[in-house]
């Protein structure tokens, strides 16, 4: 597999700002979730400033502790260089930035999402990647490390192992015909050992709404931050969730009026592994897209959906053409 130095070139015309913020609040189910997250957001000039570290060294240590994880430690140099650079000035170039949150997959870190973080910044969105309590690993900007619970590990272990599970992720490696991988896909989310993993995903969300309640309050300016009367809510916000986060992103859309739109990334796409758009360190299961190839796509995809469903531009997904992406569109029954 090939090894990259540096992530490659935000695709957007803005220098990129990156920002850590601590917060914490009491959970539906009376727990305190303390979270952290990292903003990433348009900028007109570097100063000088040399650019973001990628992965703090003790997050990325906490790998050896997921056994389901560890392979992903080679795959990248937690120095790799990134585009971003911390705490910049917001740009001056327009009056209000549109708000975009990204969830990573389960066991994940809220760094995983840099590159379309960056992406989306460079190209005038604000992105906002949260740390998750339990069923994410991260660093907060006071130091304190939180990992990934055991409960958590073990749900998604139970659910990688299930015998019903692997009984639908066989039959979809035949992919008959893209309705009835669909259907497949589906037939997954009503297994009986998804529902211990429903409760994380349920808390995600929550973290999710309190984040973006707390950027009405950076916005208003109750809470002092470059953020003030510089954030375009009222159009709505967006969010993006890859594989469990993609879980995470359906249940903010339904629960948060805030959010117009989501996009889940190989969310619920179990078994798929002759799909181009199945992303993975994993050459076998990602098929021979180049990586830089493969983030061209799924930046594209993402950028026009927001762009048309937030920002109410031409942009449409229907007008962009990569070999081997065929678009599937599900009509109403209504």
């Amino acid at each position: 597999m090939k090894r990259y130095d540096a992530f490659p070139e935000p695709i957007g015309g803005y220098t990129v700002g990156r920002t850590q913020m601590d917060f914490e609040y009491t959970a539906s189910d009376h727990t305190k979730r303390e979270l952290t997250a990292f903003v990433y957001y348009p900028s007109d000039s570097s100063e000088g400033k040399t650019t973001s570290t990628y992965m703090f060294p003790e997050v990325c240590e906490m790998l050896d502790e997921q056994p389901i994880l560890t392979a992903l430690k080679d795959a990248y140099s937690i120095d790799i260089k990134t585009q971003c650079y911390d705490d910049l000035a917001l740009s001056g170039k327009e009056k209000r930035y549109p708000v975009l949150f990204y969830v990573c997959g389960g066991g994940g870190s809220p760094e995983w999402g840099t590159v379309i973080c960056t992406d989306l910044a460079s190209m005038g969105y604000v992105a906002v990647s949260i740390g998750h309590q339990n069923s994410t690993m991260y660093k907060r900007k006071d130091g304190r490390l939180f990992n990934v619970s055991k409960d958590f590990s073990a749900a998604i272990l139970a659910f990688s192992e299930d015998p019903e599970m692997l009984a639908l992720a066989g039959k979809m490696e035949m992919r008959p015909d893209d309705e009835t991988a669909i259907e497949m896909c589906h037939n997954v989310f009503t297994l009986p050992i998804l529902g211990k993993l429903t409760k994380y995903c349920e808390l995600q969300a929550e973290d999710v709404r309190y984040a973006a309640d707390y950027l009405v309050k950076l916005d208003s300016g109750e809470l002092n931050s470059i953020f003030k009367d510089r954030l375009w809510l009222d159009i709505g916000m967006g969010i993006v969730g890859h594989s469990y986060g993609g879980a995470t992103t359906a249940i903010v859309c339904r629960d948060d009026d805030q959010f117009a739109c989501g996009i889940g990334l190989d969310s619920g796409a179990f078994g798929l592994q002759g799909s181009d758009l199945f992303t993975s360190v994993n050459e076998e299961l990602r098929g021979e897209r180049d990586a830089t190839e493969m983030r061209n796509l799924v930046t594209d995809y993402t950028k026009n959906f927001f762009d048309h469903y937030i920002l109410q531009k031409a942009a449409s997904v229907e007008s962009l053409a990569y070999d081997g992406v065929n678009l599937i569109k599900k009509t109403s029954n209504k």
